[in-house]
Parts: C-alpha cells; structure tokens; sequence
C-alpha cells in the first residue's frame, strides 16, 4: 500500500479542493481463519486476553481491501479516496470478509500516485 495516497473517512479533504469525483471504488478480501486458532482465541477472550491470531488475520483483511480500492482509483487517475469506510462479516465460522468502500476523488496539491499493476509492467519493460 502507498501511504502517499489519502485516504480519510470523512466527506472532504481540509486543506485540498476536491477538483472530480470519480466514483465509488471497493475492495473486498475474504481469509479463511485457521480452526484451531479461531478455538484458541475463543479461550483466550473466555480469559479476558485479546485475541493476537484473529487481530492479526482481520487486519491482512483490511490491508488487501485497501489495497484493492486504492488500485481502483489509482486506475481512475484520483490521487485520493474520501469517505472510506469499512464492513466486516463472518459468512461461515472459520471465514471473514473484509470490504473497504469510498469515492475516488481528483484534488488539488496532492500529487500522490499509485503504482497500478500496469504502469509496473510498462516500467519494468523500459517504457514509459
């Protein structure tokens, strides 16, 4: 992930003029969760201690669906996402799902730019 690319979660950017929106971009990740760790994090919270395998499972969630939303809008050439926000969901027990959700925005002074997949394959060529 790029951290030269705003992202926030509220509707504009202080400081910046949004110039274009646009459009809704998402990213979504679902991870099994191991068996054996989701039973051991059920002890550990009957215990009262925070769960470390399920924390750390749940933010490799988050880490792809930003990453993919990020490259969505990168795509789009919007140099920030403005009202991020995040769903999480169990659809079976020993899976979760992450999806990331926000508008793609073009503002004025960022000059942040996302590596997309194919401006990667064109500079690994010697192009461009």
């Amino acid at each position: 992930m790029n951290d030269a690319f705003l992202m926030v979660t509220t509707p504009d950017l202080p400081g910046h003029e949004i110039e274009k929106c646009l459009g809704v971009v998402w990213g979504e990740a679902v991870i099994n969760i191991n068996v054996f760790r989701e039973a051991l994090s059920t002890v550990t919270e009957i215990l009262g201690a925070r769960s470390r395998p399920f924390e750390s499972r749940l933010k490799a969630a988050r880490t792809i669906a930003l990453n993919e939303m990020m490259l969505q809008a990168a795509k789009r050439d919007a140099n920030a996402i403005v009202g991020l926000h995040f769903t999480h969901e169990t659809p079976r027990g020993s899976m979760i799902m992450v999806v990331a959700s926000g508008t793609a925005v073009r503002a004025k002074g960022l000059t942040s730019k996302v590596e997309t997949e194919d401006s990667a394959e064109t500079d690994s060529n010697g192009a461009g």
